[in-house]
């Protein structure tokens, strides 16, 4: 899906199941870009790969209720975000060294990116990938 229709039907595949298979309620917001639209496939695998293991980090880890993402092109860069309304956690207490996180932060600093965790505890967890566009 991803090589052939991009980023945004992507997005709404991983979103798909969510619902059915674990009772998460979901929701994809655009902001900038269109789902015909397409970005580098550099760009597009690394922000669907954080994707991937945010959600997947939900539905293990945060016994979230919902998942909110929002994919969003700015003037410089693409920006994605997943929130979710588990239970969340200190970042700080948290080992940075979890294969999971590592990776992704490793996927978008090879393109001169950023990676926020933005969590506490009781709050839930927003994730943010941000790609600069060239």
């Amino acid at each position: 899906i991803l090589d052939d229709l991009g980023i945004v039907p992507a997005v709404e595949w991983l979103l798909e199941n969510l619902p059915k298979r674990f009772g998460l309620a979901t929701h994809l917001s655009l902001l900038g870009l269109n789902e015909e639209e397409r970005l580098t496939p550099d760009v597009e695998l690394a922000l669907f790969r954080v994707g991937q293991e945010s959600v997947n980090n939900a539905v293990k880890h945060s016994r979230a209720t919902s998942v909110d993402v929002l994919l969003s092109k700015e003037i410089n860069s693409v920006v994605l975000r997943v929130r979710d309304n588990g239970v969340g956690f200190s970042p700080a207490s948290q080992s940075s060294s979890g294969l999971g996180l590592s990776q992704m932060r490793e996927r978008v600093a090879q393109l001169n990116g950023s990676l926020e965790i933005l969590s506490t505890p009781g709050h839930g967890t927003t994730v943010v990938a941000r790609i600069p566009l060239v």
